[in-house]
């Protein structure tokens, strides 16, 4: 992610989606059509989400960056599948386990936080705590529904931490 120059801190997600869509280009080439949808997505979930939601966790990121975010998915979603459809290609997201990406930034943001709180450096701990704190009170005051985000992601951390 880059910054954008601004009266806030922003970021750029251009560049991590092009790199995105070139990892992906990249798969489907070296496996053409003749490998399986389940085959195609767990490449896609172990080589390009992390290109793409790289750094989530610990930028700010607007509404609409997280829409854009969301189409980046559904555009591959729409050309795996070969729909014109959103819908169907959301549906096909549900059906193969893709959590929504604001909930996967939302526990990756939830992992961060942790673990940058239980940090042993004291300046660190200092500035994490004040990091947390904003954070939540910003996500309570723009986002209803922050506690069943956080709530949610403490128990996939726990799920996964075990």
């Amino acid at each position: 992610m880059h910054l954008i120059g601004g009266c806030s801190l922003r970021w750029c997600l251009e560049k991590a989606k092009s790199c995105f869509f070139m990892a992906f280009n990249a798969i489907l080439s070296k496996t053409g059509r003749c490998a399986s949808e389940p085959v195609i997505l767990s490449s896609l979930r172990s080589k390009c989400m992390p290109i793409l939601l790289h750094a989530a966790e610990a930028c700010p990121l607007l509404g609409r960056q997280i829409l854009s975010i969301e189409f980046t998915l559904t555009r591959i979603f729409m050309k795996l599948f070969r729909t014109e459809s959103p819908n169907t290609a959301n549906e096909c997201r549900v059906n193969f386990g893709f959590l929504p990406d604001k909930y996967q930034i939302s526990i990756r943001t939830a992992k961060f936080l942790r673990k940058f709180i239980a940090s042993k450096i004291v300046y660190v701990h200092c500035l994490s705590v004040t990091r947390a704190s904003r954070y939540m009170a910003y996500s309570c005051n723009s986002r209803k529904i922050f506690n069943l985000h956080v709530s949610c992601a403490m128990s996939f951390i726990t799920i996964f931490d075990n």
